[in-house]
């Protein structure tokens, strides 16, 4: 009894109990309503229509994918801390419950034994009783996948648990600071999104200013675990699991934040009620600090809405003003606060010599290309995506011709700068170089792709690239049950190869056409002849997620040429393409300006002029030679029809590519 009264006080224990057990009744009613009677609701939905089902939809509950609890875990919380702890904020409360007999410390962790209690409670019945649904129900017997066991339901349980303490405590914390509790609430908020807002809005704004920077690398998924708020919503990715160091951290905060808040509380003044910063020293950290986020927010918006360096300065400018003097009425709780713009000019010399560092690089980010000797591989690639998801097939070259010729890549881009800002450009780059110390050098681009084919063609001829991006080349004939091909245009047939030598024929000229395809034949935008589907046996699926996915999908390009004489060999070739026999007429209209986007044609409109295909010759020309571009490259539309007269495909041609006979008629 001796160790209880000394941390704690019975009265005001009991008193709180009385008080605030509605918070804690809340969160139990509402957990009750998002888990167990959603159980009940869906074990009612199965005996009414009984069926297996592939997809447990309680099992996504406790895989943190249903939103209700985990919105309950984000509120309650904070709701709770704001109650339990209103009495500071509150002139009267906070004079009259500091003048009894008890210390602070002990009215302190009254108030945190109370929260914790409330907040744990209603997790533990959840789970017990969701534990005995499950194992009465045997919901598992009905489900074909997602099997719900106990465990589930004790991890979801332990996280949620660790959740709503973490949330509590930054709650009280930021408590302690402020002397409102609607600031309180707001400020926690704030805080809890900071991490992951501030790194957003910092690595925007810093990619707008240095060549190279690509904000995609740095803002990966693992930047939600910098927050507990955006956290709770990534637990369902299940790329992401909470791992035990995770677990771990989250207790370590928990701890240091109790006593923080501890330390502030004793330290906290009375006349702190009712102010919204209780710290004087803390106040000019809340206003650069709303300033600084305030000007990264309008260069972001500036940035996404006008795509202009000089809009981002204007944002910033407009924005880092509005914050400045916003967080001056905050702390003054006065609008007369225009006077004190002394401030502002001091922030806004320090953030121009800042950008002026920026901006002249004077760190040498923009220039740096790794030296060779150093380099082990390098990741190449349109996006940074593939290094996040284990689905995706991490692309990494480690071939010393491709490294040079990648490198020299790179080197020619950044000579190129002054084309950052060009709109034409339409390739994304991404670059990692990971060095054989173990540190990574990246980098992500956006450039004109034809300005550098001189580049990419070593680089896409070569067998490691066709070997890394081509699927092809990761599957033998004696896996294959039977190769379909499907005529890209809307024709009613299709050639099917089962036999064991022929499909063995068929995959060894596919790999040989794709190992030989030029850069010239792998960037042509002509429409393929027909998707190629290889169909794999049950069991040779080599990705063990996607084993109930066993086909691959292919294109049959133009330029395999070789394939073309295979299948007219074998007899395939007339079900493998559309033939000009299957097209009854063509017809071409010539397109400019803004009607290069419409890629329909209406022959109802008879003030257009329009070329009428029936020779068989001419199709078949066009046929070879239709591409699927919509941009300003585009001066003839094309559609193919059947004899009943519906569309069989729409394509275009551009000036190049255009059949003689077509650009004569529209001279």
């Amino acid at each position: 009894m001796k160790f209880k009264t000394s941390f704690f006080n019975k009265g005001i224990l009991i008193n709180d109990l009385k008080r605030f057990s509605w918070i804690g009744i809340i969160y139990l009613l509402g957990l009750f309503f998002a888990i167990p009677l959603r159980m009940l609701m869906t074990y009612s939905d199965i005996q009414n229509n009984y069926y297996y089902i592939e997809n447990n939809p309680i099992k996504r509950i406790f895989d943190f994918r249903a939103e209700e609890p985990i919105l309950l875990t984000v509120v309650i919380p904070v709701l709770l801390a704001i109650f339990l702890f209103r009495y500071m904020q509150v002139k009267k409360s906070t004079d009259m419950i500091h003048s009894l007999p008890i210390k602070r410390k002990n009215l302190y962790n009254n108030q945190i034994l109370i929260g914790i209690t409330f907040l744990i409670l209603p997790v533990i019945i959840t789970c017990i009783t969701a534990i005995i649904l499950n194992s009465t129900l045997n919901f598992n017997e009905y489900y074909t996948k997602d099997i719900l066991k106990t465990i589930d339901i004790l991890r979801w349980a332990g996280i949620s648990i660790l959740m709503d303490i973490v949330i509590f405590m930054f709650s009280v914390c930021i408590g302690m600071l402020t002397g409102i509790s609607v600031v309180q609430g707001v400020l926690t908020y704030i805080f809890l999104f900071l991490p992951v807002g501030f790194s957003g809005l910092i690595f925007f704004n810093i990619q707008e200013f240095i060549y190279g920077f690509n904000m995609e690398y740095y803002l990966r998924d693992k930047i939600f675990i910098l927050s507990p708020l955006t956290r709770v919503f990534e637990v369902r990715n299940e790329n992401m699991p909470m791992s035990t160091k995770e677990v771990l951290v989250y207790i370590i905060i928990c701890i240091i934040l109790y006593f923080v808040s501890r330390f502030i509380y004793n330290k906290r003044n009375l006349e702190s009620a009712s102010q919204s910063i209780a710290f004087s020293k803390l106040k000019p950290v809340f206003k650069y600090g709303v300033t600084f986020c305030s000007m990264l927010f309008g260069g972001f918006y500036f940035g996404e809405t006008q795509e202009s360096i000089y809009w981002i300065f204007f944002g910033y400018f407009i924005s880092s003003l509005i914050g400045y003097f916003v967080a001056e009425i905050v702390i003054n709780k006065s609008l007369r606060v225009f006077r004190n713009i002394k401030g502002y000019f001091i922030y806004s010399i320090v953030v121009v010599i800042l950008l002026l560092g920026v901006k002249f690089d004077i760190i040498g980010y923009e220039g740096y290309v790794p030296d060779l000797k150093k380099v082990e591989s390098i990741y190449f690639d349109t996006g940074f995506y593939k290094l996040r998801e284990p689905k995706e097939k991490v692309v990494f070259y480690y071939e010393k011709e491709n490294l040079k010729n990648i490198q020299e890549l790179h080197k020619k881009i950044i000579q190129h700068k002054e084309n950052k800002n060009d709109k034409n450009s339409n390739q994304r780059i991404a670059l990692v170089y990971n060095l054989k110390n173990g540190k990574k050098v990246a980098r992500g681009y956006y450039i004109k792709k034809e300005d550098y084919s001189k580049y990419f063609k070593p680089i896409y001829e070569s067998k490691e690239y066709k070997k890394i991006n081509f699927d092809i080349f990761n599957v033998k004939h004696i896996d294959i049950e039977k190769i379909t091909i499907y005529p890209i245009e809307n024709v009613n047939k299709k050639a099917v190869i089962t036999d064991s030598e022929d499909i063995k024929e068929a995959l060894e000229i596919l790999k040989s056409e794709t190992l030989n395809q030029k850069y010239e034949d792998m960037i042509d935008e002509r429409i393929d002849w027909a998707d190629i589907n290889i169909l794999l046996a049950d069991n040779k699926k080599a990705d063990e997620e996607d084993k109930y996915d066993h086909t691959m999908y292919f294109g049959w390009e133009k330029s395999f040429t070789q394939f073309e004489k295979w299948l007219k060999k074998e007899g395939y070739i007339e079900n493998a393409r559309t033939m000009p026999k299957d097209i009854a007429y063509a017809v071409v209209e010539k397109r400019e300006g803004k009607e290069r986007d419409n890629l329909y044609i209406d022959e109802k409109n008879k003030n257009v002029k329009r070329l009428d295909i029936f020779d068989k010759n001419k199709i078949e020309i066009c046929l070879r030679n239709y591409e699927s571009k919509s941009d300003e490259d585009v001066k003839y539309i094309i559609g193919f029809y059947s004899e009943d007269k519906n569309s069989i495909n729409y394509g275009t041609f551009d000036e190049n590519n255009a059949p003689d006979f077509i650009k004569e008629y529209f001279k």
